[in-house]
This record gives C-alpha cells, structure tokens and sequence, in this order.
C-alpha cells in the first residue's frame, strides 16, 4: 500500500505480491464455496504462504486424509468452534491474559498497518515491522485490527487469544516494545525533528499525504 501512494506505477504483480494475493484469494474461495473449491495441495501452499511462521506440516497430513476420505470439501467448515462457548468456559485468569494479548496485538497491528497508509517511520518503528515480518506471522497481527475494532469481531479476536501459542506471540512483541521503551526513545520519535510528542507525529504523517496529494495532482 506504501509503495503505490509513494509510487504510483510501481509494480506489484510479481513475486511475493503475487503470492500473496493468490493465497488470499484461494482461501476465501475455500471458506465461501468449500476446501474441494481449491484442493488440498493448493489450500495448504496458501496458509504457507500468508502465515508462514507457522509448521503446516501436521495439517497438509491432515488435508491428505480427508481428501482419500472423500470428507474434504467441507473441511475448514468441520474445524469451526463455538467462540462464545470458549469464552464462557474460560477463568478470570484466562480472559484478563486473552484481553491484555489481544490489545497488544491490535495496538502493534495497527502500527505495522499504519506504516502502509504513510505514517512517518523511524528506526524503533522499522525495526518493530522487521522482527514481525521475520517471524511470519505479520498477517495474524494485523488481522487483529479490524477484529478489535469490530463488536462481532472482538469475540473472535479474544477467542484466538485464549491459544497459548497467541499469548506467547503478544508477550514477544510485548518485550521488543519494552526492549525499545528502555532505550529512552519513544516509537513516535522523529529522526532529525526540532519536536518530539505525539502531535508533532501526526503533523508530520498529515504533511506526509498532503505531499503525496500535491503530487499526484501535478
């Protein structure tokens, strides 16, 4: 998103882009017509391919089984759970550490997010987006964004955080910003700027647009 506000001709149909984009479009086609839609090798290099942080190895087993079972069109449908239930079933303790993970992940996605609407970088921000990046799971995080901001949403989004593997993600990232804050430097410090603070951020970030506007007018 960065490099077509920045770039308005740059090019984004090959490599990683493409990839992406037809891993994105092979899993909605399995969720909305079922797995058979796309087939077991091609549903399985999706999740590779938009969640690659993660070993697939287990389920591309299991997509092999239910396809010679005949079971597979209906697959992901099968794997559903029962959020609310999850949630109702969970302790005091469970949900305060599912909250306190999810409003991690949400407030990290949205800078990671943000970063692509032209939001001023800087070396804390830069290397925030790196680790995430390195560890493969960028999407998760900032897929919690929209959930965390919608009503339906945020039931899904603490019923993924009950998972300890999710927890664990949000306590990473948790210590990479903690990391940061003990530097002295905040994720909002502008390289080189007479002003520090939040508002001298977003002042920076509006100017930012207002450039990229002027200049696609030109």
């Amino acid at each position: 998103m960065r490099r077509v506000l920045e770039d308005p001709e740059a090019e984004l149909d090959q490599g990683e882009d493409r990839r992406r984009r037809g891993g994105a479009v092979s899993m909605v086609a399995a969720a909305a017509m079922g797995a058979g839609e796309v087939g077991g090798e091609r549903l399985v290099d999706a999740l590779v391919t938009l969640v690659p942080g993660l070993d697939w190895t287990g389920v591309a087993a299991d997509a092999r089984q239910a396809e010679e079972a005949g079971e597979f069109d209906g697959w992901i449908r099968t794997g559903a759970v029962d959020p609310l239930g999850l949630l109702q079933a969970a302790g005091p303790e469970e949900m305060a550490a599912a909250r306190h993970a999810a409003m991690v992940l949400a407030g990290v996605g949205g800078l990671y997010l943000m970063h692509g609407l032209g939001m001023p970088d800087n070396p804390a921000l830069a290397r925030l987006r790196a680790v995430l990046e390195e560890s493969g799971l960028s999407l998760i995080v900032a897929q919690m964004v929209p959930m965390m901001i919608d009503p339906s949403g945020i039931v899904h989004a603490l019923t993924m955080c009950l998972a300890p593997e999710i927890t664990a993600l949000a306590g990473w990232l948790e210590s990479v910003l903690a990391e940061q804050a003990g530097t002295g430097q905040g994720l909002l410090r502008l390289p080189g700027a007479e002003q520090e603070g939040s508002e001298a951020f977003m002042q920076a970030w509006i100017g930012h647009l207002h450039q990229l506007t002027d200049r696609a007018r030109r």
